[in-house]
């Protein structure tokens, strides 16, 4: 069984914008919106990642530190 359930699908199928957030190297948090959120299986969220270089580097540091 996935992580998603059907209302987070619902929910997301009826977003018009939503927010992934990570924390920084520093701890402060970083939110980032993201209009383009659509699940992409059970367990994984699939977004269109632009110009949050900052953002992208501490969702790669928070996933190396969940493996």
């Amino acid at each position: 069984m996935g992580v998603l359930t059907q209302d987070m699908r619902d929910i997301l199928a009826s977003a018009m914008l939503a927010f992934v957030a990570t924390v920084r190297r520093d701890g402060s948090p970083s939110l980032s919106p993201k209009a383009s959120t659509i699940p992409y299986d059970d367990d994984h969220l699939l977004f269109v990642d632009i110009l949050a270089a900052d953002h992208r580097k501490s969702a790669e540091r928070s996933e190396d530190r969940n493996q």
